[in-house]
């Protein structure tokens, strides 16, 4: 019961989302004209309506979403998070969409050829029939939690049990032993801190069982239930005291993009909304998100306050600042003395939902780079990528290397150190799109397409459309702002993606595996 994808909405859905979103797309493009400030933009508009028209012509598919549904969904993702996005976000907020880029025009080209790049990938992808064969025996290993009516109920007590006693464990661990975590004069976690950051994924399981439940009809009792509000407000108070937004909004995020989710693959009926309730929603959504958009902003100001060995510490800090209201201050590395800054939409939130100005800044870096200095990004991804690798296998090949070296920036940052050496930034945003034509280099071109064709395989994997079954595994592994399975071909360097899928991800399912098989053989020693 792993569990069938039943599609009887989905023709029903497709064609209401369809005829909304083109809708939605004719009108944004309208306002756009309406309140453009410098009509030389005006292909910005243009480019940006073909990049969502490509998007909706292949990826509302009903032949794609039915043989290859996570990949689909995966691209429409990409869209919506580093391109296309942005022409809805700014018409909702009556913006010029032009406004605070340096290059509008050149930058939503180049995101359309992206566009077309994913898109191409993903056909061939689907020409190649071998990895049918692939991918059906990835979903056999993928499917040692094969969910029926016999053991759905030890499936939602593990996953429940795996939540709360992973996320308690990391409170505890921090709470009291943080100076033990943290070494003094150390940046980086010690063995602890990596073992619970390697955990940090299962947090949110018991979450996943509570929102997969309309899927595989799991029964919850009381105890459940608490169960896993209690891990709710342990991840609330790990989010605070370790000053980590994604911990806290990872967790809505994948909630609501797994109901999105239901609806694409026709699982839910789209029912006709009214024009009450559209407004309803409106007036909700923009009352709460300047109340979301200051409580996040929170998070940035007490940055400056945090002691990673106090967590307690850190949650007064944050609600102090809140309530102070000081999340509206302008801060140094927000200004615009910083000519990389990211201040797209004045709604800071949206600034991660949406990183359109990330990638304008890093196609802007790019007027600033000689030869020699893409040279040595692209020899630092290299040895970025090297670093993914346990110290031990790399000291076989060379005792000099020093891995520390290669995880404190990320490969945005890189660029923007190398463009501008006053910048002072060490974990920008960013895409692998925008790096890899920064790069121009044709064998790192094919090798991301291999990459990009690779993971469309991956993806897939969590699903076996001859009988029509997902793996509970996709939803436990369906987002994080880290890297998951939606967001994976949104990634920020060739490095992140390869750490995603040869080291992050199949070390979580190993150890998952390990810890499902020994929940069974104490279980069935209790019985």
């Amino acid at each position: 019961m792993n569990h069938t994808s039943s599609i009887g909405f989905l023709e029903t859905n497709l064609n209401k989302i369809k005829s909304l979103t083109f809708i939605f797309l004719i009108f944004s493009c309208l306002i756009q004209l309406i309140i453009l400030e410098n009509y030389e933009n005006v292909f910005s508009i243009l480019f940006l309506f073909l990049s969502n028209l490509l998007i909706l012509r292949y990826c509302l598919n009903q032949n794609n979403i039915i043989n290859y549904p996570i990949s689909i969904f995966a691209i429409i993702f990409f869209n919506i998070y580093a391109n296309g996005g942005a022409l809805f976000f700014k018409s909702i907020l009556l913006e010029d969409l032009t406004v605070n880029l340096y290059q509008p025009n050149k930058t939503f080209f180049i995101l359309l050829l992206f566009n077309i790049f994913i898109l191409l990938s993903h056909f061939f992808y689907k020409k190649i029939k071998t990895l049918e064969k692939f991918k059906i025996k990835i979903f056999k290993i993928l499917n040692f939690i094969n969910i029926n009516e016999q053991n759905k109920n030890e499936v939602k007590k593990f996953f429940i049990y795996l939540g709360i006693t992973s996320v308690f464990f990391a409170s505890i661990s921090f709470t009291f032993f943080g100076s033990f975590i943290y070494v003094q004069n150390q940046g980086s976690p010690n063995l602890l801190g990596d073992l619970i950051n390697g955990i940090n994924i299962f947090y949110i399981s018991g979450f996943i069982v509570l929102f997969s439940n309309n899927f595989y009809n799991f029964d919850f009792s009381r105890k459940d239930y608490f169960l896993v509000f209690a891990s709710g407000v342990l991840i609330f108070y790990l989010s605070l005291g370790l000053n980590s937004r994604s911990a806290f909004f990872d967790l809505a995020f994948v909630g609501l993009l797994i109901y999105v989710f239901y609806y694409f693959i026709g699982f839910f009926e789209i029912k006709v909304l009214r024009l009450n309730k559209i407004f309803f929603i409106f007036i909700l959504l923009v009352i709460s998100t300047s109340l979301i958009d200051r409580f996040s902003q929170t998070y940035i100001e007490s940055r400056e306050l945090r002691d990673k060995t106090n967590p307690i510490q850190n949650v007064k800090n944050h609600f102090s600042s809140f309530l102070d209201g000081n999340a509206n201050r302008e801060y140094e590395y927000f200004s615009s003395i910083n000519i990389f800054n990211e201040n797209y939409y004045k709604i800071q939130l949206l600034n991660r939902m949406n990183i359109i100005k990330a990638t304008d800044n890093v196609i802007y870096a790019k007027n600033f780079l000689n030869t020699q200095q893409i040279n040595n990004l692209i020899s630092y991804e290299k040895n970025q990528t090297i670093s993914i690798l346990p110290n031990p296998i790399i000291k076989i090949f060379s005792n000099t290397f020093d891995k520390g070296r290669y995880l404190n920036y990320t490969m945005t940052s890189k660029i923007f150190i190398e463009a501008d050496r006053s910048f002072g930034g060490s974990k920008s945003n960013g895409l692998i799109y925008p790096i890899v034509y920064i790069y121009q280099d044709f064998l790192i071109i094919i090798m991301t397409t291999v990459m990009l064709i690779v993971c469309f395989l991956f993806l897939d994997a969590f699903y076996n459309r001859n009988e029509k079954k997902f793996s509970i595994l996709l939803f436990l592994f369906f987002y994080s702002t880290g890297g998951g399975i939606v967001n994976s071909i949104s990634q920020g360097s060739i490095s992140d993606l390869t750490a995603l899928l040869v080291r992050d991800i199949p070390q979580s399912l190993l150890i998952l595996f390990i810890l499902y098989k020994s929940f069974l053989i104490v279980l069935k020693k209790i019985r």
